[in-house]
């Protein structure tokens, strides 16, 4: 090849390449306004976007590649389109659905309780069949996790390829993302996930369990149908990735834990009406922000040592115990200025009175959800009520025209998340958390030692259940399990909304972002002491207030007026005679899915759940299966969805202010 042919190949090549990067720009302008439409605020973060870590090089040959600008290494070690090709191909080659628990844990504590039961006896029904997924590329996909886009091609691939009903794509690099805009054609892929019964989610997400988090709240008005059959692809392996993937996988499967159903909303309801009937004053308003000390004490195993602390110190901070401290708090001889309790069973009552005596509990502050049982409030001469968040007794509260509602923030799942969230709300923003582990190094050392929990007959230990292991506070590693951790994670979210926030950690349990770790040794005793009668009556007066508008609801009015949205959806949630196929029945389930979801007076809450677990146990057992078994599981699936409706409904209508009467035999563990 003589100069003028060298010369002239150069030439082509740099054409070519010039042609490719005016392909990319003008497919980069294209995908603004496709996400411009779809999210404002994304399009405002890329449309003039910088990329930090990768960059876009094209060779010679017009070939695209991804170049880590730290390392110099190439994200992609050969053609991006082929290897997401084969990346494809082995997806395809062996899909293996993530394990989603579709059973409900309220079974034996709340016998009362039918949706537990059918939900348990229809898993068990349904049994786990062999899966069959000859024909995966022809069916329905109910649920697609993609984690990593890079250029994208894989997505392109899989959306040919698949017929996807939901898709999650998660990326925690925004750089990986903002290469795609210039690669693929996301105008195309929004619009396939804007036909009727699918949905697509983007997230860019570091750690898994936010993104857990977020598919659950998609996972609300989509369907959980989409949870009965998930699949998760991974397009960039690295240590990273495969870390985020085995925490993922591991803790994907509790997405169903916490499906709310009627029995339950209702009950809340009922205590919510009560609490306002017997005129317990209602959180309006923030207190003052105020830098006095404040001690948050839980009943976790590192009390035990922080016990003499607290006693020291009695004088010189305000006490909020939470839950079951109160009775460790009792025997220590230790009283508290306020106590928080947050959940609605009548067994509560009957723990307390197990656990302490009328002259202890005698001038402490009793606060408590809109939804802790009226009995358990009346324990206390001194009972207030805050509003809890996404609840039916909530709604009821903004139906009947508070203005203002005040609610508790981040108040869930554990009592020391109330107990922080009520400290705040108070004002407080100098807190130590005394007892509040969220972890232990030791399973069988989950409560403080002198805690009533090892007082009475147990059910179960179901305290070495599911156990993880997390940074520690004090030490490398604690077990934790999932609720716990969700609790500190809690605190941790609620912590970065905070401004002036002091939060001392002296527990032996898990490391609390955004707390301060301190040995037990190194905790310096507090210096004034303070009239706390006089502190906790100057904000309680300012903050709370009776309710007088509530003193006359009854049944009557509460199904004509609040409830009214429920009874009206009853003729909308009906399931075919015959089973449909995959795809019409997930229309069907998205369709039933949104029409709760925009629903009014407790209606949503009320039948979000039920809704969701039946289209769940439907994707999960009649669609990898052959048609005469998954004809048989419709019919099974059917049959309880339309007779757990009419329980409910019924319900509703019978006994909507009926309180909790469940009780707790100490001697065999059980519930009568």
């Amino acid at each position: 090849m003589n100069q003028l042919d060298t010369d002239l190949e150069r030439l082509l090549r740099k054409m070519e390449v010039e042609q490719k990067l005016a392909e990319m720009n003008l497919q980069f302008a294209q995908n603004l306004e496709a996400i411009r439409a779809l999210d404002e605020n994304l399009y405002d973060e890329f449309r003039n976007y910088q990329p930090k870590t990768l960059r876009i090089e094209v060779d010679n040959e017009g070939l695209v590649n991804l170049r880590h600008i730290q390392t110099g290494d190439l994200a992609y070690n050969e053609d991006p389109r082929i290897q997401s090709g084969k990346q494809v191909d082995a997806f395809l080659r062996a899909p293996a659905p993530l394990v989603i628990n579709g059973g409900h844990n309220n079974e034996s504590s709340n016998p009362k309780y039918r949706f537990a039961r059918m939900i348990n006896r229809l898993q068990e029904d349904l049994g786990n069949p062999t899966l069959d997924f000859a024909d995966f590329e022809k069916k329905p996909l109910p649920l697609l996790v993609v984690n990593g886009v890079g250029f994208g091609y894989h997505i392109e691939l899989l959306i040919e390829r698949l017929d996807i009903m939901g898709v999650v794509i998660n990326d925690g690099s925004k750089d990986s993302f903002f290469a795609s805009l210039f690669t693929i054609d996301w105008q195309r892929i929004i619009d396939y996930f804007r036909m009727r019964g699918r949905f697509m989610l983007v997230q860019f997400d570091k750690e898994p369990r936010p993104l857990i988090s977020s598919i659950k709240g998609a996972i609300s008005s989509a369907g959980a149908g989409h949870l009965g059959s998930l699949f998760y692809f991974s397009h960039i392996k690295s240590d990273m990735n495969n870390a985020f993937e085995d925490i993922f996988k591991r803790e994907v499967g509790t997405l169903l834990e916490g499906a709310g159903f009627i029995e339950d909303e209702q009950v809340g309801l009922a205590h919510t009406v009560q609490n306002l009937i017997d005129a317990k004053p209602l959180l309006r308003s923030v207190g003052a922000v105020k830098d006095l000390p404040v001690f948050v004490i839980g009943n976790g195993p590192s009390l035990d040592n922080l016990l003499p602390y607290i006693k020291k110190n009695e004088a010189k901070a305000i006490l909020i115990s939470c839950g079951t401290t109160l009775s460790t708090l009792f025997k220590a001889g230790i009283k508290p200025d306020i106590h928080v309790e947050q959940e609605r069973p009548y067994a509560i009552k009957q723990w307390l009175e197990r656990g302490t005596t009328p002259d202890y509990r005698a001038g402490i502050k009793m606060i408590g959800l809109n939804t802790v049982h009226p009995e358990t409030l009346g324990l206390f001469n001194d009972s207030y009520i805050i509003a809890k968040p996404n609840d039916i007794g909530t709604d009821f509260l903004r139906h009947i025209g508070i203005p203002d509602l005040m609610e508790a923030p981040f108040s869930n799942p554990t009592v020391v998340n109330f107990g922080f969230s009520v400290a705040v709300l108070l004002g407080f923003r100098n807190v130590t958390l005394l007892g509040a582990d969220f972890g232990m190094h030791d399973a069988d050392k989950h409560h403080a030692t002198s805690s009533i929990q090892f007082d009475v007959a147990e059910r179960e230990d179901s305290q070495r259940v599911n156990m993880l292991e997390v940074k520690g506070n004090l030490r490398d590693k604690v077990l934790t399990q999932y609720f716990l951790n969700i609790g500190r994670q809690n605190i941790e979210q609620f912590l970065i909304d905070l401004d002036g926030m002091t939060v001392m950690n002296p527990n032996d349990g898990a490391y609390i972002q955004g707390a301060v770790p301190v040995p037990e040794g190194q905790m310096k005793d507090l210096s004034a002491e303070i009239d706390k009668p006089l502190v906790c009556g100057e904000i309680f007066s300012e903050i709370f207030e009776v309710v007088s508008d509530a003193t006359s609801v009854d049944s009557k009015t509460l199904k004509s007026g609040f409830l009214k949205p429920f009874f009206n959806l009853r003729k909308h949630l009906k399931l075919p005679p015959k089973k449909p196929a995959a795809d019409e029945f997930f229309r069907i389930m998205v369709e039933q899915s949104q029409l709760v979801q925009s629903s009014h007076g407790g209606a949503r809450l009320l039948l979000q759940g039920p809704v969701s677990v039946f289209a769940f146990f439907f994707a999960r057992s009649c669609i990898w299966v052959d048609d005469e078994i998954a004809q048989y599981n419709y019919q099974l699936i059917r049959s309880c969805y339309n007779d757990y409706l009419s329980f409910g409904f019924g319900l509703m209508r019978d006994a909507p202010l009926a309180l909790d009467d469940l009780k707790h035999d100490f001697e065999t563990g059980k519930t009568y």
